[in-house]
């Protein structure tokens, strides 16, 4: 039975070829790279060709990237350093965050005594423009959002929306969760807008899970977040994830190098949306007008999560349930629900997400089960 794997937001898996390759980098290069001997230097060396193949990405300078554990510590690290710091009361965070972008906000902003807002989303699946708006003020300090949602695959307009949040709010702080949207979308203006920071993990491009960056635009405004060793500016101590650096380079390196890898998704994903707004019973979240044409939500009517996914696995299909960090089975996506969703659509609705390794027919398996035809 061939296995089809369409849980790419959560994880888009690495090849043998990459696999193959990163061995081969870490078989030449594996070290300390805080060490001064030659073992160091030339760990030191990789490392740093490596941040500059994800900086290149961001249209940044590879001084302004700080290798991570992944999208989450990013997160963290961001609303940590920032929160601490903050000198107005206010925090703004959409309705469609990542876990780990709204809950550590939420908590943090209890502890530093900040006012936590929650912006809804639309039924497009895009923030709330309009709300946003009326929510900024001079007492507003920090506003994450997030550039191509992790389960709905619906995208905001950043660089339309941040300069009009400056023009609201000159003096806040704006972190983008951009996790889904790096390798997808062209962030190579980045270093020159608006934007304060911003996420980006190694896993959603093919690379080893367990790494990821984040951008900072002026980092003499950061200190470190924890303390240990003098890593990453002095803003993330503890030996670097070499083997997962040089992996990201390498996937950032191959996106660069070939900015149409996920031309022949966007055809499938076409033909992936038609086809599942035809079966009656389907309902799809958010307006795909806004799409990254890569990802999409969906619910079966009188279907639950559970039964699909169940009847999937039998056909080795592979399907995401919302976030994978986030939720049991059962549990409703705060994402659909700030969208309008209602609480069984919100608990029982699958994620769809490709990869450049699709083929057509593990899409006409997939459909098939929805349908009924293959069960």
């Amino acid at each position: 039975m061939r296995r089809i794997y369409l849980d790419n937001n959560a994880m888009m898996l690495p090849t043998a070829d990459h696999l193959a390759e990163v061995m081969q980098w870490v078989g030449d290069y594996m070290g300390n790279a805080s060490n001064t001997h030659w073992v160091g230097r030339r760990a030191k060396l990789v490392l740093e060709k490596s941040r500059e193949a994800v900086a290149d990405l961001l249209g940044a300078h590879r001084s302004q990237l700080v290798f991570v554990s992944g999208a989450t510590e990013g997160n963290y690290m961001i609303l940590s350093a920032v929160f601490k710091k903050l000198q107005r009361s206010k925090v703004l965070i959409s309705g469609g965050e990542h876990v780990s972008h709204w809950q550590n906000a939420k908590q943090l902003a209890a502890e530093h005594g900040l006012e936590y807002i929650e912006i809804p989303l639309l039924a497009s699946g895009q923030v709330d423009e309009s709300a946003l708006l009326k929510a900024l003020d001079d007492d507003v300090g920090y506003v994450g959002l997030f550039y191509v949602n992790h389960e709905t695959g619906i995208k905001n307009p950043i660089s339309a929306l941040c300069p009009l949040i400056k023009q609201h709010a000159p003096h806040c702080y704006i972190h983008i969760d951009a996790a889904q949207a790096l390798g997808k979308e062209d962030l190579s203006y980045v270093a020159s807008s608006v934007v304060d920071s911003l996420t980006v993990s190694s896993a959603k491009i093919g690379g080893l899970s367990g790494t990821g960056a984040v951008y900072i635009k002026d980092m003499a405004r950061f200190e470190h977040y924890m303390v240990g060793g003098q890593q990453e500016r002095g803003l993330r101590p503890g030996t670097e994830n070499l083997a997962g650096i040089i992996s990201f380079g390498l996937r950032c390196r191959h996106v660069h190098d070939y900015p149409h890898w996920l031309s022949a998704s966007r055809e499938l994903f076409a033909y992936l949306h038609t086809s599942l707004r035809a079966i009656p019973g389907v309902h799809i979240h958010g307006d795909m007008q806004y799409s990254s044409q890569l990802a999409l939500s969906f619910c079966l009517k009188g279907r639950s999560a559970l039964s699909l996914q169940t009847a999937m696995e039998q056909y080795g299909i592979a399907v995401g349930h919302g976030s994978a960090c986030q939720r049991e089975p059962s549990s409703a996506s705060s994402v659909l629900l700030s969208m309008g969703a209602d609480a069984w659509q919100a608990s029982h609705s699958l994620r769809v997400s490709l990869s450049e390794h699709q083929k057509r027919e593990d899409l006409e398996t997939f459909l098939g089960v929805v349908t009924g035809e293959f069960y």
